[in-house]
């Protein structure tokens, strides 16, 4: 099978789209004086291959109106793996607020859009229909703002500054946001609307020496520039006074691509400006000029054994298949497991096609890279298979910026006051002590100052900032400073490492057991269950009863169950403990719900005794509210299998405690646990059924669960009439507590 080196796979299929009859058609058509033109059938990333190829082919400015902004997200990446340009441009609009001015987070795009499509021929822009509903303000006040500025050019520096500051930029230390500017000795620094990174202007006097792009949180260059040109003016609200829509910047001779034929018969008049710009109209209603016979990729349910069918079927149509995943990984993975299908291909399974082996191989290119859905143009002879669609999966969202998840940032470093806890990758703990100018080798540097044990001092420059974090611990903790020089912080955080491996081991170990063991299989409901189940007071919602059918399911499995139930508060999670836990009761099990505080543990104490106050079952507490007679009390009914259901708190944990037949686990908000806490009662036997509920999942647990190593319920659905948990803080004093101050 071959294979296509990645970033190639666009350049293949345009040069092979490039050849085809309609495709000639469609460029010949647009060249012509024509306003309106319409292409059918078109199915998948097909249709951004042919918009890719109008870009290619013909100098024009397009406008791709989708409908949704997933399918906007979708028409982003395929264009972006065909095109090498960085002129395309997605605009969405998701606030009831129609003024952009409103909302500073989306005038960015807007403005970048607005820039890119009014200047450069070869702009695309991609938005749906409501961006048109938006009022921005009018073309003058933005374009008519652009500043160009060039090395060796001689401008005054206080002008430039100042007229910058007064058209809305906000003057930093370090600048980390669009609209903001930092000033230090002959440096400017400047973030424009509309840049993925900030630019470091330096002067010699009045004379630029040097403009570069860097990165805000390594404060690294990332390239040089001769030239530049931005917005020198910030968009606000004090600009809405004259406001106006996006057509007012779109050029005359714009191409609107529209790509569901509904658009156009929408009864919207925010669409009605477009009636003067020329159109593509994909997969009208109807005829159309263009004809074209595509089908979708199909559906293969996930299963190899179909692909292979579908693969086999093509092959004999001399139908050249392309397939493409999202990483090389995936694409080898899905490359052994198909050649598997095909070496292993059963002829008894007669599919009427006769086909020879290695022509079957050959007849597939396989690329790292993936256009977002597959399509078959059979006339054509080519197919595009996406490895997502395969699976029943969803393309990753595209990222233009990475950061990184541990250091920090710019934006937080401004933030830290003096005397605050930060830690150094290397070094240990420290305080941060302010920012300071030194220098080094003969050239002045920007660092931050940081204090260790004994009055040491470290500068970190701002090149190896990502080394330096905020301290994060307890509220309260005071953590002791580490000394410079020791190699007691190295020392730290190799133990550190070890405890991680052997916590990781033991989960590991845990996990597998559980998966290998065979736990009690629950008997299905008794009429007690259904009728305890038909006793609760509210109206279940879908989410509520779906979820507590699952639990049912995996109790009556003999596999034991993990399951996370994941809700926010008020969503009914307690309810589905109470029945998970009744139901072990009938089958002669006790259970354990472990909760993070004493007063939770009283209140879910409540909440299942008035539950299950009319039947025989029962259910204590064990906490510091009760005295040590009573715990022992406890504890002897729980070892002689008197007591069904205990709830406590770490308590649980205790080695005192010990169950005559434990067989259900609930922890409730497990994040406030540590690992090692809500593993430990787990491995008082491997096989009992575990039920965490939860509102704010730890990533550890999500993951877990998105992996397949737990099961997830989720429980999105909120109670009828149920209204939603509003939290304030005040500054309030009784009248009658200030008289008692008085006295």
């Amino acid at each position: 099978m071959s294979a296509i080196k990645k970033n190639r796979l666009g350049e293949n299929l345009l040069l092979k789209f490039e050849n085809f009859n309609f495709s000639k058609q469609l460029i010949t058509e647009l060249e012509s004086s024509k306003q309106e033109i319409s292409i059918k059938i078109l199915h998948g990333s097909a249709k951004a291959i042919i918009t890719a190829l109008i870009n290619k082919n013909i100098s024009l400015p397009l406008f791709i109106l989708t409908d949704s902004i997933q399918s906007a997200e979708d028409w982003f990446h395929d264009l972006s793996l065909m095109l090498e340009t960085e002129n395309i441009s997605t605009l969405t609009h998701k606030h009831r607020s129609q003024n952009i001015a409103d909302h500073e987070s989306e005038i960015s795009s807007i403005i970048d859009a607005i820039s890119k499509i009014s200047t450069f021929r070869d702009s695309i822009c991609i938005s749906t229909p409501d961006i048109f509903e938006v009022k921005i303000p009018n073309p003058d006040s933005i374009l008519n703002s652009k500043i160009k500025i060039s090395v060796n050019e001689t401008i005054d520096f206080n002008d430039f500054t100042a007229d910058l500051m007064l058209n809305g930029f906000q003057r930093e230390v370090y600048v980390s946001e669009a609209g903001e500017i930092s000033i230090r000795g002959g440096i400017v620094d400047i973030f424009p609307i509309g840049w993925d990174n900030p630019l470091r202007i330096e002067f010699w006097g009045d004379e630029i020496d040097s403009i570069r792009e860097f990165d805000p949180v390594s404060q690294r260059s990332i390239r040089e520039h001769k030239s530049v040109e931005f917005i020198s003016k910030l968009v606000n609200n004090e600009d809405a006074s004259d406001l106006t829509t996006l057509y007012s910047f779109l050029p005359n001779d714009l191409l609107f691509v529209i790509d569901s034929p509904n658009l156009i018969e929408m009864d919207s008049t925010s669409l009605l400006g477009i009636d003067k710009f020329r159109k593509l109209i994909i997969n009208p209603i109807g005829s159309a000029d263009i004809q074209i016979k595509s089908s979708p990729q199909p559906l293969l349910d996930s299963s190899i054994l179909k692909l292979n069918h579908e693969i086999r079927n093509l092959a004999s149509r001399d139908i050249h298949l392309f397939i493409g995943s999202d990483s090389q990984i995936h694409r080898d993975r899905l490359k052994d497991l198909l050649e598997n299908a095909i070496s292993n291909y059963d002829e008894s399974e007669n599919d009427n096609v006769t086909i020879d082996f290695e022509k079957l191989k050959n007849n597939i290119s396989w690329t790292s890279e993936s256009l977002s859905s597959g399509f078959i143009l059979a006339e054509e002879r080519i197919a595009f298979f996406s490895e997502n669609q395969v699976f029943g999966r969803r393309r990753i969202k595209d990222s233009k910026k990475k950061k990184s998840a541990e250091s920090i940032t710019l934006k937080e470093l401004k933030q830290l006051q003096i005397g605050d806890y930060v830690v150094h990758e290397d070094k240990g703990i420290g305080r941060f002590d302010g920012f300071q100018t030194i220098e080094i080798s003969g050239s002045k540097q920007d660092c931050v100052r940081m204090i260790f044990s004994e009055g040491d001092i470290l500068y970190v420059t701002l090149n190896y900032i990502h080394k330096v974090q905020k301290f994060s611990a307890s509220e309260g903790v005071v953590p002791k400073l580490s000394k410079l020089g020791s190699t007691e912080w190295l020392r730290k955080k190799e133990k550190t490492k070890r405890k991680l491996k052997d916590i990781a081991k033991d989960l590991i170990e845990l996990y597998a057991a559980r998966k290998k063991s065979k736990g009690y299989a629950y008997p299905i409901d008794d009429i007690w269950q259904k009728e305890f189940e038909a006793s609760f007071m509210y109206e279940d919602t879908l989410d509520q009863a779906k979820t507590t059918e699952d639990v049912k399911k995996d109790m009556e499995s003999e596999v034991p169950m993990d399951r996370l139930v994941c809700g926010d508060v008020g969503f009914g999670k307690t309810e589905i403990a109470v029945r998970a836990a009744f139901k072990a009761a009938q089958a002669g099990k006790q259970s354990a719900v472990l909760v993070p505080t004493t007063v939770l543990a009283q209140q879910h104490f409540m909440t299942f005794k008035d539950r299950i106050s009319r039947y025989p079952v029962t259910v204590d507490v064990i906490s510091r509210f009760r005295t040590k007679k009573e715990q022992d009390e406890v504890l002897n009914k729980l070892k002689n299998g008197k007591l069904d259901i205990l709830i406590g708190t770490h308590r649980l944990l205790s080695k005192d405690i010990e169950f005559k037949d434990l067989g259900l686990l609930i922890i409730d908000e497990e994040h406030r646990f540590g690992v090692g806490a809500k593993e430990k009662l787990r491995q008082i036997k491997a096989s009992i059924d575990t039920l965490t509920l939860t509102a704010t999942p730890i990533p550890r647990t999500l993951n877990f669960s998105l992996m397949g190593a737990r099961d997830l319920s989720l429980i999105e659905t909120p109670p009828r009439n149920r209204l939603p948990v509003e939290t304030e803080i005040i500054d309030w004093i009784d009248d009658d507590i200030v008289e008692i101050i008085d006295k």
